[in-house]
């Protein structure tokens, strides 16, 4: 009986953290190693499926499970969509390293020529798109984190100078009781996310 209690609480515990979690996204302090003279344009475009087939909203990061394994969505705590969030961290982290960097919005819906377009031309020496093909926490009695990041360097003419793209699927934080360490962890892996997919050494000499 004790034993069945002592779950009970444990599930109610679970439910009352994974409800209405936000993840800050935006203050990541991100290591971005490129050095450039140039004027980069920057573009963030969210492809996730779910995304482009409007079944999901784009400030939406993954789920969060109660103590029955029901899912909560996650949302990024600013509101915004994630890519927006994405932007605002690269270009903080480029302006931390003297880079004259522009941010473009793109939709999910924008097609490839329209995206090249809108990056480059008079706008700036280089384009840097990111596109988000994957990202999703899934928050139970531990954290999975998949994610599927691709960044492109183009020059002005819309011609392709490198692309590289980074995938993870797995366990990004360990056992807990209380969500409140996702709001460090997923912010944490986010940063190191965009320092791994930027200091790709293709990504940094094409900027160059």
């Amino acid at each position: 009986m004790r034993n069945v209690c002592v779950l009970l609480v444990l599930a109610l515990a679970l439910t009352g953290c994974a409800v209405g979690n936000k993840i800050d996204y935006r203050l990541t302090g991100a290591a971005i190693p490129v050095e450039t003279q140039k004027k980069v344009t920057l573009g963030v475009q969210d492809a996730r499926e779910g995304v482009v087939a409007g079944k999901m909203k784009e400030n939406c990061v993954g789920v969060s499970r109660g103590g029955y394994g029901n899912a909560f969505k996650v949302t990024t705590k600013s509101g915004n969509p994630l890519a927006v969030d994405m932007a605002d961290a690269i270009v903080a982290g480029l302006k931390e390293k003297g880079v004259a960097v522009e941010s473009v919005a793109l939709t999910p819906l924008m097609k490839r020529e329209e995206v090249v377009a809108a990056l480059t031309g008079p706008r700036g020496d280089r384009a840097l798109l990111v596109t988000i093909g994957q990202w999703r926490s899934d928050t139970y009695f531990s954290t999975d984190l998949n994610f599927q990041l691709t960044a492109e360097v183009l020059d002005a003419s819309g011609a392709a100078l490198a692309k590289e793209t980074i995938l993870h699927s797995g366990a990004v934080a360990g056992p807990q009781i209380a969500g409140g360490s996702i709001k460090k962890n997923l912010p944490l892996h986010f940063r190191m996310a965009i320092e791994n997919l930027l200091g790709k050494p293709s990504i940094v000499d094409a900027l160059k």
